[in-house]
């Protein structure tokens, strides 16, 4: 019985917050990366510590006339979800989270990974807003 009530407390935590979304932060791009189908964009909040880093993921698609393409180093204003609050156990327990078939890591040799996330402001890497 304790069991059965941790796990819906547990679901119920994670379908609540699955919604939650940073919205029109400024990031800064530093790295990309492509993986097979998906890119990996590394970005950091202007706002907070440098050593705070987020993989937004995005797939590969042909879009044919894109006037803003997403640059490193520059700043953009940017609606975030995250993929991994989805999950209902910790965060140290994940190694990686499947996106698109594409199997992404939470940490990095280079980087301290806060989170994967995704975003409907850049398409391939168009920037669209």
């Amino acid at each position: 019985m304790k069991y059965i009530l941790i796990i819906i407390i547990l679901t119920l935590t994670s379908c609540s917050s699955s919604k939650k979304i940073e919205s029109r932060i400024e990031y800064k791009i530093v790295r990309i990366e492509r993986l097979n189908s998906v890119y990996i964009i590394y970005a950091q909040n202007i706002n907070t510590p440098i050593y705070e880093t987020i993989k937004i993921v995005s797939k590969k698609n042909n879009i044919e006339e894109c006037n803003n393409y997403v640059k490193l180093n520059n700043i953009y204003k940017l609606n975030l979800q995250s993929l991994s609050i989805q999950i209902p156990f910790p965060k140290s327990n994940i190694k990686n989270i499947s996106y698109y078939g594409e199997s992404i890591a939470l940490k990095d040799k280079d980087y301290i990974i806060k989170d994967i996330m995704i975003t409907s402001d850049i398409q391939g890497l168009c920037f669209i807003k």
